[in-house]
Parts: structure tokens; sequence; C-alpha cells
């Protein structure tokens, strides 16, 4: 600019309106008038070119009677003054392009980084609630408490951390304290694409009230500020995945709570109205309460089958390893599939494993695989497989009739077509019978077996067991589910 216009009031000017334009945050008000005035003073150089500001073109020859051609040296001058002209109009304009471009970037940042303290803090981006809100029919209110976002902040002291019980895909869970001393549980949803769970979780269980499900105490509506909550009983055990996997969970406990669960699905699948299909039972889904009892929770992805139907199509939801496969491939969903969620959770009870294992390879397998393995190598025999996978946390004195009995029926759970496995009913059944052997045979209710258990043992395999052969999916039919979706747990989530 300073070679095109030959004079050094442009170049300050236009780095002043660059400095003003690209700072990080809003400039105060003194420095857009300084700005505006340094703009005007490079108007009124470019009106004044050819004068003072820039070398003095010579003066025109003497004028002659004659009429001649157009003097060179003025015809120069005159484009010289128009290429300055121009060349001073176009850095102007590129001052001033840069100058809303850095603007427009700085508004980019600074509405990024609002996003980032919401997320954090847990509001999320209120007009895709809006949307979803919008679209979505009105909630149910009977039997329910509708809290407001006040109330909330109150119960947790305005979501202190400290009161913070876990983090999922879906929101922050938070210990809440209600003014009449009862203890809940506050599920904070603050993803926007979350919303539609959260009305459907309300919607299923608003009508459900069992002892082995979650209650829904009530919810928070946040409308435009988002701020959507459920508002759960506080259950203070903690959710399975920490008992099992990072605690000393014993054998008798273990079979009360499969029991549990399984008590939980039967009155899901049962109802008359249409089964409720749970579609994520797993460890983390599974809550328990300080008297022991195991209540199954989380129900934003349940979906209802009608009364009569034998499955509804819809898109693949779940977490990695639980997945029915048959429903992975065809997208339809029916109560076989959480039979098959509630296999892989027996065989993670009786064996102390993970649903998914990685490899030392860097890949990953699963229960279902290694549980295939071992049943091959035992020759199609569920009994030699289960002494060879059980959790050894169990102690030498494990008792053998109820594991075995419990991995052949898990087997039976995670087979790869849906007609092949036992509906819930059967399996709660079995699963009682089950423990009314193990807990006739413990002494002073301890987990230590009478003396008399290996006559005990023989007993009960033959009746608790099943006698047909087992039939696990094969390895290509068992690969890896593919995690579509995973939901948060309500207190402990991992």
């Amino acid at each position: 600019m300073l070679a095109s216009a030959r004079t050094k009031e442009f170049v300050p000017c236009g780095m002043a309106a660059t400095v003003a334009v690209w700072s990080t945050a809003p400039p105060p008000l003194e420095r857009y008038s300084a700005y505006a005035l340094c703009m005007l003073q490079v108007l009124e150089n470019v009106n004044s070119l050819g004068t003072g500001d820039l070398v003095p073109s010579p003066p025109p020859p003497a004028a002659t009677a004659t009429l001649s051609p157009p003097a060179p040296a003025a015809s120069s001058s005159k484009n010289t003054v128009g290429i300055t002209a121009g060349s001073a109009a176009a850095g102007v304009a590129v001052v001033v392009c840069a100058g809303f471009a850095a603007m427009a970037i700085a508004r980019i940042r600074r509405r990024r980084r609002l996003t980032a303290d919401d997320s954090e803090s847990g509001a999320g981006d209120s007009s895709d609630d809006d949307d979803s809100v919008a679209s979505l029919p009105p909630l149910p209110r009977e039997g329910l408490y509708i809290f407001t976002k006040a109330e909330l902040m109150q119960a947790t002291n305005g979501y202190d951390k400290k009161f913070l019980l876990g983090t999922g895909g879906a929101g922050k869970v938070y210990l809440g304290h209600l003014p009449s001393g009862q203890r809940v549980a506050i599920k904070k949803i603050y993803r926007a694409k979350k919303v539609s769970e959260f009305y459907a979780e309300v919607a299923v269980l608003a009508r459900l009230r069992h002892r082995n499900l979650a209650t829904l105490v009530g919810y928070c509506l946040g409308g435009r500020g988002g701020d959507h909550a459920l508002v759960y009983e506080y259950l203070a055990g903690g959710n399975l995945w920490r008992a099992l996997f990072q605690g000393e969970l014993p054998w008798r406990r273990r079979l009360e709570v499969a029991g549990d669960v399984a008590e939980g699905l039967a009155y899901l699948h049962g109802l008359r109205d249409g089964a409720v299909v749970h579609r994520d039972v797993k460890p983390t889904n599974v809550l328990l309460s300080e008297s022991g009892t195991a209540k199954l929770s989380d129900f934003g992805v349940s979906r209802v089958v009608p009364a009569g139907g034998t499955h509804v199509s819809t898109e693949v939801r779940g977490t990695r390893g639980y997945v029915d496969p048959e429903s992975f491939s065809a997208g339809h969903v029916s109560e076989a599939a959480d039979v098959y969620s509630f296999g892989v959770v027996l065989l993670e009870l009786a064996t102390g494993m993970r649903a998914v294992v990685l490899t030392p390879s860097g890949g990953a397998e699963s229960i279902v695989q290694a549980a295939h393995w071992a049943v091959t190598e035992a020759g199609g025999e569920p009994g030699p497989a289960a002494e060879a996978m059980v959790d050894r946390r169990l102690g030498p004195a494990w008792d053998r009739a109820t594991v075995r009995a419990v991995f052949a029926l898990a087997c039976r759970c995670v087979r790869p077509y849906k007609h092949e496995r036992p509906e819930i009913a059967e399996v709660l059944g079995l699963l009682k019978g089950m423990l009314a052997d193990y807990s006739a045979r413990l002494v002073n209710g301890n987990d230590l077996l009478s003396p008399d258990t290996e006559s005990s043992e023989v007993m009960a395999s033959s009746t608790a067991a099943t006698p047909e052969p087992v039939s696990l999916p094969s390895t290509s039919s068992s690969t890896l589910n593919t995690e579509v979706m995973s939901t948060p747990s309500l207190q402990g989530v991992e």
C-alpha cells in the first residue's frame, strides 16, 4: 500500500484497523471510535490524492495555438493517480473484509466456548431441545411429581460436584435431598439428542410399578433453557457392575440378584397391553438397594411390542457385547432380545468375566465366544466348561451344582436364534429352584455348604441343569456387536 500510494498515512491506519477487529474479545467503544476516525482519514487521503501527500507531477507544457496530442506527462500523472486511488480503495476493502471475517471468527469461537461450558455444566443446546420437545407428545403427570429447576438446584446445592454419582451418554446423575428428607437420584439430561429418550423413559415408567424396577419419582421439563431431568428413588447399593467387578459378591447374593432381574423382566414381558422390551439389560443398569434388592433401571431405549405381535422393527440400540445378534442383523426387537442380554449377565455372574475383554493382540473377545470355546473343548457339555470358566473369587468351596446349572442356563439364553432361547418366565422358575436348593444347603445362612454337599450336588445337577446338549453361537455368528448406543446407569455410572 505504501509503495503504490506513496504516503505513510495509509499504513498506520490500516494496521490500527486490523488490530481493532482481530481482538479476541469485542473491542471497547473507544477503539471502535478510533477505528472509524481512521477510516475517515483514509478516505480523506484517497480524496486528496495528487495534492500534498503525493510527489507532484511535472507541470503541463505551455499552451500553443496549434492543436497537439495530449502531453504524455499529464496522461502519466492521471494514470498514476487512478492506479493509486484504485489500489488504496482495494486496500481499504481488504481491511474491511478482514475486519468482518475476524469478527465472524471471534463470534464462532465464543459460541464454541459457551457450548463447551454448557456441556460441562449440563445445559446443552436449548434450541435443539426446543425442537425435540415440540415434536413429542405431552408427558404424563399422574402419580409423578413435576419438579421445577429451582427445586432441583436446591436439592443438589446447585449441582455441586460433590453430589455427582456418575456420568453417562445422556447426562450426569446427582444425589439430591428433598425438603422431606428423602434422598433421590437426579439424572440431568444435557445432550439434546437424548431428549427423546427422556420422553420415552417417562412414558414407560409412569405406568409401571414393580419391586424390581427402579421407581420414577418425577421429572423436570426444562423447556427453552434445557435442563430436563429425571428423578428416581436413590439406591445406596450402587450398581451390579461395581459390586461384581470392584467388590466381593458372594454366590448366594449373585443368585438373588439374578432372580430379581428375571422377576423384573418377567413383569415387563407379561404386561397385557403389550410387552415392554428393555433393550439394554446389563450390570450397570441393575441397581442395588441397601436391603439387597436388585432393580432394573434406565428405560430410555425400551420399546413396546403390541399385544399379539411378535416384534417391532426399529433401529438397533444397546451396548456392545449385550446386543442380540439376530436383532442386530434383522432390526427386529422382541422379548428374546432381553433374554439374550440377560444370558450374558448370567455368564458374567458365573465366571466373573466381563462381557467384552480386550485381547493381547489389540482385538476384543466377547464372553459368549469364550463360553463357546469352553463348551466345544468340553465336548459340548456345559458342566466341564463351567468348571474351566468359574470365577475363582468364589473360593475353593464354590457350589458346583448351582454354578454349573446357571452356566448351562446362560448358554441356552445366548443361543443365536430367538426360537432356541427359553422365555424369561422359564428362566425365572429355574433360578428360583436353584436359589432354594442352594439356600437349603447352607450352614447357618453362610456360604459354607454342609458336609453332605456331595450327594446334594448330584441331585441338584440332575434336576436344575438342563438335560439337553448346550448349543452356543458359532464364532462367526457371535461376533462382537457394534455399540450403537450406550446409555448411563443411575448410580455409579461406568
